[in-house]
């Protein structure tokens, strides 16, 4: 068994913050997963992890998604059995995509990141123009 924290990374970290998205009700990635047949009807999307290879200026698709998995039968309490565990069991399915599609599967998404993550949590003020 690996462990991994769940936590964006990338080789230099230029740039650090966060994401939120949320979920399409009838097109998202859950449905996406059933319907190529990735994961079974019974397990529940826990975590979503993409990552795009080295762009150099330019878009390049594929982008690598990661779905982590846990079955819904296993844990009637979700976040009590998380926040009881040293270390949550998921199951990972690796799949391949155009960017615009993994973002498809989303009805909102936000990202917002700041050199070396100084704005981390903090709040800025700003001027109209």
């Amino acid at each position: 068994m690996k462990v991994k924290e769940f936590l964006a990374s990338t080789p230099q970290e230029d740039y650090r913050g966060t994401c939120c998205a949320d979920r399409a009700e009838r097109s998202g990635l859950q449905q996406w997963l059933v319907e190529r047949s990735l994961v079974r009807k019974d397990e529940y999307l826990l975590g979503v992890e993409m990552n795009t290879r080295e762009c150099h200026g330019r878009h390049v698709d594929p982008v690598q998604v990661t779905a982590l998995m846990v079955s819904r039968g296993d844990y009637p309490n979700l976040q009590a059995m998380i926040d009881d565990a040293s270390l949550v069991a998921v199951r990972r399915v690796f799949v391949e995509m155009p960017l615009v599609e993994f973002f498809g599967l989303f009805s909102r998404m936000s990202l917002s990141f700041s050199t070396n993550g100084m704005l981390a949590n903090r709040r800025y003020a700003y001027l109209e123009r």
